[in-house]
């Protein structure tokens, strides 16, 4: 189920809080406390997160106008951060990225062992590489990326080895968001079980 606007508010005013010290510490993850209307919970904070996090309240029809400016105000306070601690925000995104690489490593591994299993879940695990691609365009051409882009096309290549086009796989998600479709091709289709 997908949250209220109320609680992704509350999520992001709590990311906002926390981040020019998430960006201070050495951790690629960091957990915080944020208190929508149904109780106190835990998230965690990254730059990854909260771009998507920031994408997913843009594109809401429900937000009232002080919602929708709220959310404006903290997207305000976000961008005065990234201007200014542009280095900062850079290296979190270059440690993100690689941890995130990690993952997808592991998992395109299993594929290509033959799991089965993996092949099945091919629509959770690749949100994965979504989130790759939205820090990827975030850094843009960032000397800090240089590397993690040349994985991330290796492993590219990998899954196109064993690629099976098809329908898009995201469950609960409108495909009008990730057009065109040879942008996120790995979003229409899934890997063929490798024998």
């Amino acid at each position: 189920m997908h949250p209220s606007g109320e609680s992704q508010i509350a999520l992001l005013e709590s990311m906002v809080k926390h981040l020019e010290d998430y960006l201070d510490e050495d951790k690629v993850f960091k957990t915080i406390t944020y208190y929508p209307p149904e109780g106190e919970h835990l998230a965690k904070l990254t730059i990854g997160a909260l771009l998507e996090l920031l994408d997913d309240l843009s594109r809401r029809d429900d937000l009232t106008p002080e919602q929708r400016q709220k959310v404006a105000d903290l997207a305000k306070q976000v961008e005065t951060i990234r201007s200014y601690r542009r280095a900062d925000w850079l290296r979190k995104i270059a440690r993100e990225l690689k941890a995130y690489t990690d993952s997808w490593r592991w998992y395109l591994q299993s594929v290509e062992d033959g799991s089965r299993q993996a092949v099945r879940e091919y629509p959770s695990e690749v949100r994965t590489r979504l989130r790759i691609q939205r820090l990827l365009d975030e850094a843009g051409d960032a000397e800090e990326i240089k590397d993690l882009k040349g994985r991330v096309v290796a492993l590219d290549r990998l899954l196109r080895s064993y690629w099976q086009r098809g329908d898009f796989v995201l469950p609960n998600e409108d495909p009008e968001r990730y057009q065109p479709p040879e942008r996120y091709w790995w979003l229409y289709g899934h890997p063929r079980v490798v024998e």
